[in-house]
């Protein structure tokens, strides 16, 4: 899973046939839209959800850009770019847990090299973000991720 947006959103990345399998594998286990289950027990009703393959160019915050950041690292020094901490103006969440960035200790080749781990390689869980944050936000995202499966239930009635 690339994004966890929620108990009730999650992203999925892989293959293309990979994802096309999981969806035909899980529209056995989806409700008809139009099935009343009102008559059958809970334990024993599928599940109401939705799945949709996304339009994107790039597998972000997955292990297929694992490669990415040695090249990316080895530009940035050769336009003698630098990224501090101290520089971020506002506060920066890492994706993955949800600490300040801004209050990182780390050198700027280990910050950059951080930073670019968050955008390319490590998924984003949105709900362990919020935990760290001191205030609740409302976010909206571009995701552009190629292969991408999102899987989002639908709310109950």
């Amino acid at each position: 899973m690339s994004l966890i947006n929620g108990p009730r959103s999650v992203i999925v990345s892989g293959a293309p046939q990979s994802l096309y399998g999981l969806n035909v594998a899980l529209r056995h286990l989806k409700a008809k839209s139009d099935g009343d289950q009102s008559r059958i027990p809970h334990s024993k009703r599928n599940v109401k959800f939705s799945s949709r393959f996304l339009p994107v160019s790039a597998p972000f915050h997955s292990s297929y850009l694992e490669q990415v950041p040695a090249s990316m690292l080895k530009d940035i020094a050769a336009l003698k770019l630098e990224f501090r901490a101290e520089d971020l103006a506002i506060p920066v969440y890492a994706t993955d847990d949800g600490r300040d960035l801004k209050a990182s200790e780390k050198n700027s080749s280990e910050f950059t090299r951080e930073l670019i781990q968050q955008i390319l390689c490590l998924p984003v869980r949105w709900e362990k973000g919020e935990i760290s944050c001191p205030f609740s936000f409302a976010y909206s995202q571009s995701i552009d991720c190629f292969f991408v499966l999102s899987l989002q239930p639908l709310p109950p009635r």
